[in-house]
C-alpha cells in the first residue's frame, strides 16, 4: 500500500511539474515576442515615418496588456504549484 501511495503521489508532482514547464514554455513564448518587438520599434524609431509615430502609444498599451496577461499567468502558475504542494504535504 506504501508503495502504491508513493507510486500515486510521484505521478501527481510529475503532472504538476510538467504542466508548469509547459506553461512556463508559454510565457516564454510570450516574454520572448514582447521583447523582440520593444528590439524592433527601439532599432527602428529612428527611421519611422511620421505618421507611424502615432501608433507607438496603442503598441505600448497592446504591449502593456500583454505584461499584465503574462504577469498574471505566471501569478496563477505560482499559486496553482503552491497549492498543490501544500495538498501533498
Amino acid at each position: 500500500i506504501s508503495l502504491t501511495n508513493t507510486k500515486d503521489t510521484l505521478t501527481y508532482l510529475y503532472q504538476t511539474v510538467d504542466q508548469a514547464i509547459m506553461s512556463l514554455t508559454s510565457i516564454q513564448q510570450q516574454w520572448n515576442k514582447m521583447g523582440a518587438n520593444y528590439k524592433d520599434l527601439y532599432d527602428n524609431i529612428d527611421q519611422m515615418q511620421e505618421h507611424k509615430l502615432s501608433l507607438i502609444p496603442d503598441d505600448l498599451k497592446a504591449a502593456k496588456q500583454s505584461w499584465n496577461d503574462i504577469h498574471k499567468d505566471a501569478e496563477f502558475i505560482s499559486k496553482d504549484i503552491a497549492f498543490k504542494q501544500e495538498k501533498t504535504n
